[in-house]
């Protein structure tokens, strides 16, 4: 990780700083928001379907989600990343 970055561990999982993740992707991008939410329907209520997936509806995305993230990983919560070119 980059200079500055602090590493902690959330329910066994590292965490990286998010500027140090974006300016070791050697990317022209930032982050612009991060939102926390109990839930990917919570998460849907508040976040636009077509950002996160243009093709798909709500079911289908909660659908395509909750295979990759079964309900044990979804109860510790869900975080929404908007990242904007710069």
């Amino acid at each position: 990780m980059g200079t500055g970055s602090r590493d902690r561990a959330v329910h066994g999982v590292g965490v990286l700083d998010l500027a140090d993740a974006a300016s070791a992707a050697g990317s022209s991008r930032s982050i612009a928001r991060i939102a926390s939410y109990l839930s990917f329907d919570e998460m849907f209520d508040h976040e636009n379907v077509a950002t996160v997936n243009p093709t798909a509806t709500r079911a289908e995305q909660l659908a395509n989600i909750r295979l990759i993230y079964p309900a044990e990983k979804e109860a510790l919560g869900v975080i929404a990343i908007e990242v904007e070119r710069v």
